[in-house]
């Protein structure tokens, strides 16, 4: 099956089920944790996170758990597939880890970043809903990098969150490109060479 073919993996109804289920288990589990208070470069502050904060990178996160389901879905085991869960992995790492860590990088503008950028660079499997999927991403950067650098006064995370999901989506593109050019495949919308 070409990347051209739609699987039943990167059908309309099963992107949006992986949106809404990876939304809604988050905001379900939200109410077990409790307050999430805010991190000013790597230390905890008495401010307390909004709950539409927290939640803003799970429908994006989603977005990528589709793309990761449509890959398998035509791919399974080859590169394109593996080259992505392996970014997914290594997003939810440094978003997690930082904390434990007090690296000062925030995880909403990493994972924000990435996507948008991978988007431009990289495409994404068939999906009828990706330039729905863009705009939803670029206003929840927006929105959640106004809040933390105007509201908490933490323009520091946001820089280094928003410089690292740049970085990771430039590798995205570099391997994903070199690895095309030697075997043909790749995970995305087909591009117009120049």
């Amino acid at each position: 099956m070409s990347a051209r073919q739609v699987h039943p993996l990167a059908n309309l109804p099963i992107r949006v089920g992986i949106i809404l289920l990876t939304t809604t288990v988050y905001a379900a589990s939200a109410g077990l944790r409790g307050a999430v208070y805010v991190v000013r470069g790597s230390t905890p502050t008495l401010l307390v996170t909004t709950f539409w904060y927290m939640l803003a990178a799970f429908p994006v996160f989603g977005m990528l758990l589709a793309d990761l389901a449509a890959c398998w879905g035509i791919y399974r085991f080859r590169f394109p597939t593996l080259e992505l869960g392996g970014m997914l992995g290594l997003l939810v790492v440094l978003s997690t880890a930082r904390l434990g860590l007090a690296i000062p990088l925030s995880g909403h503008a990493l994972l924000f970043a990435y996507v948008i950028l991978r988007r431009a660079l990289v495409g994404q499997p068939p999906n009828r809903l990706r330039w729905i999927e863009l705009a939803v991403a670029a206003v929840l950067y927006l929105a959640t990098t106004y809040l933390k650098v105007f509201c908490w006064s933490d323009p520091l995370t946001a820089a280094v969150g928003t410089a690292v999901g740049l970085v990771l989506a430039v590798a995205s593109w570099s391997v994903l490109r070199w690895r095309d050019s030697s075997h043909g495949t790749i995970c995305s919308t087909p591009r117009k060479r120049l």
